[in-house]
Parts: structure tokens; sequence; C-alpha cells
């Protein structure tokens, strides 16, 4: 299902910057290095169609909710989204906005798997694990968010989130380097000094 074409979510031009693209589509599979390359024709296209509707779902949606009709944006996405999978980040932000926690990491998840090589999603998808707790989670949010520093190794909420998941499983060295990493790259940052008390919802 289609996200409407409404007049008001019509933009003047629906290209991505170069730099959203190639982050966006970092590899052509799976199973495929997750390195930065640069985009061929039909990469841009898969990429601007992605965007234009994700960002007429995400204004449809901020409409609803603006009427006090968040229910109904749910309820929408719920039933769209099965048929049109780029509205999965959309629903999963929704539910994250409720902090229904488990529900918006299984939206991710959801479009992590139609997006495989995401760096946001991947991030997304973490923060929503840690933010719903529990031995298993945090261990899927390790293996994405450790997927997510061999994309962007200097990302400040991917290292910070890492650090996080690395202390609560135990790789305390792990957790050292991905902190350290931090502070090397923001030291000025108040984010970048680790607290071992700080719940990782506080970052999203």
């Amino acid at each position: 299902m289609n996200v409407p074409d409404w007049p008001w979510t019509k933009r003047t031009s629906d290209a991505p910057t170069r730099r959203e693209a190639e982050y966006a589509f970092s590899g052509r599979a799976a199973g495929e290095s997750l390195e930065v390359r640069p985009l061929d024709a039909v990469d841009r296209d898969r990429f601007r169609e992605r965007w234009a509707v994700e960002v007429r779902a995400g204004l449809l949606v901020d409409a609803y909710v603006s009427a006090g009709r968040a229910e109904d944006a749910n309820a929408w996405l719920e039933q769209a989204a099965p048929e049109d999978p780029q509205l999965y980040p959309t629903l999963a932000e929704l539910y994250g906005r409720s902090q229904r926690w488990t529900d918006a990491a299984r939206a991710y998840e959801q479009a992590l798997a139609t997006a495989s090589t995401s760096f946001d999603l991947r991030v997304r998808y973490a923060s929503m694990l840690m933010n719903a707790g529990g031995a298993e989670n945090t261990l899927k949010a390790r293996t994405r968010l450790r997927e997510a520093v061999k994309l962007r190794g200097t990302d400040e909420r991917a290292l910070y989130l890492l650090a996080q998941a690395e202390r609560q499983t135990h790789e305390l060295d792990a957790a050292e380097s991905a902190a350290r990493k931090l502070i090397a790259q923001n030291g000025k940052n108040p984010r970048g000094l680790i607290d071992s008390s700080t719940e990782p919802r506080a970052f999203t």
C-alpha cells in the first residue's frame, strides 16, 4: 500500500544528499561487505523512492498525532506496512513515542530486513532493543551496533550505545575501547563521558 500523495507533502526536490545516499546503500546485499561505496543509477532511484515514501508517511502521521488521533495513525501504519515495508521505520518511530519499545524494535527489525545495509536502521533498532531490556535483546543490540560502527566508526550515538551494550554484556575491554573512541571523537561533549549508571533510553 503506497502512501497517499497528499498535496501538502510535495517538495520542490526529492533528491537526497550524496552523503545520505551513500550511507543508506553501502552494500548491494546482506552478505556483502558493509563498506561505503558510490551509488549507481539504480541505487539512487531506490533511495529517492524510499526517501519520498518515508517523508510523506511521516507528515501524514504527524497530522494524525497533532489532531489527537495517534491510534488512527498506528492502525493505518500497522495495516499498510506489511504491504509497503518502507513504512516500518515510521511505524517504529510512532511506537517509540509511546515507549512501546518491544513493538518499536520489531518494526525496526522488519525495516532492516528490507534495507539490510542501513546504518541508521541498525542504530535505531539497537536503541529500541536496549530500551526494551533483557539479556537477549542486549546481545542482539550489541551485534547490530558492532555492525554499525564498522559502517561509520566515528558516529557518536553508535559509539555511546555500543559502549553501553558491551558493558551490559560484561565485555569490559570492548566497552572501554568504544568509550575511549567516543571521548576522543568529542571530548568536550558530556555524552562522551560514559557513565555506567546511564540508561540507554536517555539517548533516544
